[in-house]
């Protein structure tokens, strides 16, 4: 019952040294567990460690599968203890420092996790994740935008090249600091970086565009351009920003620069293509480009639905139907088609085109989330909820499952569900993906807009369209 660590370790020690405690490891360990269960958590925390440093063949590896396994049963002092004593003795072992702080974030004690992170960076100050890990920590359970400048300041000290470091910090200070120090930031990653690569160039081109300073967003598009002039992205970029300011002829001729310099063009050709159709109102030409792109590439599936999607939108349906029919034939497992199909076919046929959808595409998920909006939009709403479900289970990182469910919940779910929903959306949003999804990220990326907010307003606007 006493207080006194020192007496408690001492007691211990002697103990140990009596009954041979080292060949009796299994019999202390069950004596740990009691002594956490009946809150004596000194000597809990004592045998442990003793037994530990008593133990000369200790493999990390298996010690945080007890802890583990300890954690999984509710003895969380063992299990921290195991950790900490992993983390003291063999401080260079990341993997360790890793399952402390989510130990730690599991049970809340956020200061101990924070106290974790200085220790690990410590023993560990070239290791670019402890960082960034200790600094999403900070953002989420802290808010310390302060201390988060601090650690990624001395983040860009210890490794200085990191472009996965400089990235970071650029979209911090997108979020919560001034446009001036981001431009600073720019400026000093592109200098002390050896070769930037391609995803620095397009966040560089993205803020000058997200402020309206589109002859600046085009330079550093060029100046992009003569760097990596084989990166379709950048054409992109750059004849995007002159279709925002009207200049639909340059925004032309970037793009057909860009399928003449690069292999991988479908999305140029795309592109094109929407340009003359939109922008000049010539269905003939966009028709002609789509044509050749195919040409080039018969078996790209996005590029056989850009061309369905002309007669659709254009009044050919019947062309549209054959058409995808024989892209269906070329590329049968291709999700994006089957969707299409999905979309297009009638309700008598509905049920078949589901079961053949799935078989062919192996349950993709884009697949089951278009059935599962498809069963909405017809009154089936408990199927339907049956394979919103099924799409998430599926591929729990699939944003736009997450949008259009939440979407379904506002008219269909409960509080309770829409909640869970959003925990879910919480734990790992900078991991998802999806076409919807990317373009939410994309119009909000110089925005800070919560990522949970971002889903609630894309659903409501997926809500109203049903």
């Amino acid at each position: 019952r006493s207080s006194n660590e020192v007496k408690i370790n001492r007691l211990i020690a002697k103990g140990f040294e009596m009954l041979d405690g080292a060949s009796n490891f299994e019999e202390w360990f069950n004596q740990a567990r009691l002594c956490e269960c009946e809150k004596r958590i000194l000597t809990c925390r004592s045998i442990i460690l003793k037994l530990l440093t008593e133990n000369s063949e200790n493999n990390t590896k298996k010690l945080i599968d007890i802890s583990k396994a300890e954690y999984a049963q509710n003895h969380l002092e063992i299990s921290d203890t195991i950790l900490f004593f992993i983390t003291s003795n063999y401080p260079k072992q990341l993997n360790s420092w890793t399952e402390f702080f989510e130990l730690k974030r599991n049970t809340g004690d956020f200061k101990a996790l924070f106290l974790a992170y200085e220790m690990a960076i410590t023993s560990l100050p070239k290791c670019m994740e402890l960082y960034l890990m200790y600094a999403k920590d900070k953002l989420k359970f802290d808010e310390d935008f302060e201390k988060v400048r601090s650690i990624l300041a001395d983040a860009l000290e210890q490794v200085p090249t990191s472009e996965v470091v400089w990235i970071f910090t650029i979209e911090f200070e997108i979020k919560a600091g001034s446009n001036l120090v981001v431009r600073e930031l720019f400026e000093a990653c592109l200098n002390n970086l050896p070769d930037p690569s391609i995803n620095i160039w397009i966040k560089r081109i993205n803020f000058e565009k997200s402020l309206g300073n589109y002859s600046s967003a085009l330079e550093f598009g060029t100046i992009a351009l003569h760097k990596h002039p084989d990166e379709y992205i950048l054409y992109l970029l750059k004849s995007e920003i002159s279709e925002t300011i009207d200049d639909f002829k340059s925004a032309k001729t970037i793009i057909e620069t860009g399928i003449k310099k690069c292999k991988s063009n479908e999305l140029l050709y795309i592109h094109l293509a929407q340009i003359y159709e939109k922008n000049f109102t010539n269905l003939v030409k966009s028709r002609s480009i789509l044509e050749e792109a195919l040409a080039k590439h018969p078996k790209s599936d996005k590029v056989h639905h850009a061309r369905i999607l002309l007669e659709l939108r254009s009044g050919n349906k019947v062309h549209g139907d054959r058409l995808l029919s024989k892209a269906l034939t070329l590329i049968p497992s291709s999700a994006i088609l089957w969707c299409e199909n999905i979309r297009l076919v009638s309700k008598q046929q509905a049920k078949n085109v589901y079961a053949m959808a799935l078989k062919k595409t192996c349950d993709d998920p884009m697949v089951i989330l278009t059935i599962a909006h498809d069963l909405w939009k017809n009154g089936k709403i408990d199927k339907a909820n049956q394979f919103f479900n099924a799409c998430i289970k599926k591929d729990p990182k699939y944003g736009d499952a997450y949008i259009y469910y939440y979407a379904f919940l506002l008219k269909f779910g409960s509080k309770q569900e829409m909640k869970n929903l959003e925990e879910q959306l919480s734990n790992h949003f900078e991991f998802f993906h999806g076409h919807y999804w990317a373009e939410l990220i994309k119009k909000n990326e110089n925005k800070g807009v919560d990522h949970i907010q971002l889903a609630r307003d894309a659903a409501v606007n997926v809500f109203k369209s049903v």
